[in-house]
Formats: structure tokens, sequence, C-alpha cells
């Protein structure tokens, strides 16, 4: 089971939400997700992310996955596709993403346009860091 999305700090009033998943979508606990046609799909490069699966579930169209919705003020642990160093704090980024496995995408460099999805807010380690998401789904009731 994958923990790719730790939440590390922050509280700001996260609520659990659930939408029906997206047909043969799988999803892990700690993937991050966002809504497409009214339903979960596994978060891409470039989408903004609604928020973390809290549940491991494949899709069948029928059935619901359970999300923490993603705050603000809250600072999510991740890992990162190259060495950073405590100079990236503060440096936007978006994801990488394959097979249910979701990094910082360091190597891509800094984004400066629409495809920033996380600020780096801490150097943990040459891998390591918290990060706040900055490109988030705002969040209908179903």
């Amino acid at each position: 089971m994958a923990i790719d999305i730790i939440k590390r700090r922050g509280n700001g009033g996260q609520s659990h939400k659930r939408y029906r998943l997206t047909n043969s979508t799988i999803v892990e606990i700690g993937d991050p997700v966002f809504l497409t046609s009214g339903r979960l799909d596994l978060a891409t490069t470039s989408s903004a992310v609604a928020g973390i699966s809290k549940e491991a579930k494949t899709g069948t169209g029928s059935n619901y996955l359970y999300i923490e919705e993603i705050c603000g003020k809250t600072e999510y642990e991740m890992v990162t596709n190259a060495t950073i160093s405590a100079a990236d704090e503060g440096v936007y980024f978006k994801l990488a993403a394959s097979t249910n496995t979701f990094t910082v995408d360091k190597s891509s460099g800094a984004q400066t346009t629409t495809a920033r999805q996380v600020v780096l807010t801490k150097f943990i380690s040459a891998t390591k860091c918290l990060v706040k998401f900055v490109k988030v789904q705002a969040f209908q009731d179903n």
C-alpha cells in the first residue's frame, strides 16, 4: 500500500468528502485526486488537486471514494524525484506521477505559470520535504 502524501501540520478545517470514482481508476491511500466530469480520478501533472485519498479502491462507476479535502494551511510531506536543498524552500513545483506514485517534480524545475501545483515550504532531506498545495480544486456539494 502506497502512502505518497502524508499530512504533517495544520488542521484548517479539512473535511472528508466522498465522490463517485471514475471507472477502472485504481486509487491507493495517500494518492492525490481531482474531479473530472463529476467523478474522482488520479491527479495529473497539471490538474488542480481536490483531495487526498483516505482509502484504496478501484472505480466501478457506482462506488464512492472518501478523500480529505486539501486545505491551504496544511503542510504535506512528500518525496522528490531529484535532489533538493534548503534553497528550494519557497519554490513552486508541479507533481510527477507514475502508476500511483506521486512526487514533487524537481527535475522539471521551478514553475512560474499555471503549472504550479505545490510550494516547497520546508526542506527535510535531499529527497523529502513539506509542501502546501497551491493549485486546489474547489468542492461542490454532491
